[in-house]
């Protein structure tokens, strides 16, 4: 189930913050209001989900075609935070119902501010839990990573 979702600066979404989602929800509003770009949104994480960043970019046309900018050149990178659960996929202990937890952040700039640009990756967050106790942590800044196992030791 989604439980979080944050969008920034993907085409007319400036700034998006859901929360306590539903398991039905319905987007009502204006016309160019941005509910066909918040669809389009999903469909983008969908695409990175299945087939990788690079390529959902790619499928959108590069990273100009979906960077928020209002005409001007792109400065402010494009970051997606979604939290997902799920029901425990081991039965757990002692009639527990701990579920498991996904959370994975990422944010992505323009390499320059030319309206045409490439991208790179800014920075790079993924954990996933079950119940209070973290399994896996991955953390990119730029080029250095930290991967933590769910004793907080940074494996390399």
């Amino acid at each position: 189930m989604l439980e979080e979702l944050d969008i920034h600066n993907y085409k007319s979404i400036r700034n998006v913050k859901l929360k306590e989602l539903p398991s039905f929800a319905v987007f009502v509003g204006a016309n160019a209001s941005g509910k066909t770009n918040f669809v389009d949104a999903l469909d983008f994480l969908a695409l990175t989900f299945k087939n990788g960043l690079p390529s959902a970019i790619s499928a959108k046309g590069g990273y100009q075609n979906i960077v928020y900018r209002r005409g001007k050149p792109a400065r402010g990178g494009i970051s997606f935070h979604i939290k997902v659960s799920l029901p425990p996929i081991i039965p757990p202990k002692r009639n527990e119902r701990e579920k498991f937890s996904f959370i994975y952040d990422f944010k992505i700039v323009s390499k320059t501010e030319a309206i045409r640009s490439q991208y790179l990756v800014k920075s790079e967050y993924i954990k996933i839990s079950q119940g209070a106790t973290s399994l896996l942590e991955i953390n990119r800044d730029d080029d250095k990573i930290d991967v933590v196992n769910r004793r907080n030791e940074t494996l390399f």
